[in-house]
């Protein structure tokens, strides 16, 4: 029996299957060389401020633009401290 026509599977792993060495992803397992040879990896970055408003309002019209401002300065400050990397 074959998948659905359109059908298709997205599988993420914040350590593409290396393990974690920065200590980030508790239990983060370097994954079966076998199992990692049926993937694509893809590294994927966030999206823009405009995106994600874009996202937001799409989503909720109603949502006022100051909430919806603060929300993404919240999500801002959180990637921030979580990789020291970004602006």
């Amino acid at each position: 029996m074959w998948p659905a026509s359109g059908f298709g599977l997205i599988c993420t792993a914040n350590s593409a299957g290396q393990g974690d060495a920065t200590g980030l992803y508790l239990g983060a397992r370097r994954m079966n060389a076998a199992l990692m040879d049926r993937f694509w990896v893809m590294v994927v970055g966030y999206p823009t401020t405009a995106e994600e408003k874009a996202l937001l309002a799409g989503q909720y019209p109603q949502l006022p633009a100051t909430v919806t401002d603060w929300m993404l300065e919240v999500v801002r400050e959180i990637r921030r401290l979580a990789d020291d990397t970004l602006p």
